[in-house]
């Protein structure tokens, strides 16, 4: 005769706060996930704490280093890049428009 189980997770209450902004608690936007929009570039430290429905403590904080760059597009190495190209696409372009434009006069 086999066994089986099942693990049921039961559902918890999170919330979050970023400890360099000395922010108050808040709780998660979506239930269990968080949505972190327009941080700061550099580092960006995140301190989360999580506790069972019902009548039970709160756990010990758990803080994670979270690093954001910006955008690649928004860099001025990918502005410089998309200039660079643009350029000599232009160049290439109108090269081969006055090799046409020579080959039908001759």
């Amino acid at each position: 005769m086999k066994r089986c189980s099942q693990k049921v997770q039961r559902p918890s209450q999170k919330v979050r706060r970023f400890s360099n902004r000395n922010e108050q608690w808040k709780e998660p936007e979506l239930g269990t996930g968080i949505i972190l929009t327009q941080l700061p570039n550099g580092p960006n430290p995140i301190e989360i704490q999580a506790k069972k429905r019902g009548n039970h403590l709160w756990s010990e904080s758990t803080s994670l280093a979270l690093n954001s760059k910006g955008v690649c597009y928004l860099q001025a190495w990918f502005i410089f890049g998309v200039i660079t190209y643009a350029i000599l696409g232009i160049y290439l372009i109108t090269l081969v428009q006055k090799r046409r434009y020579r080959a039908r006069e001759e």
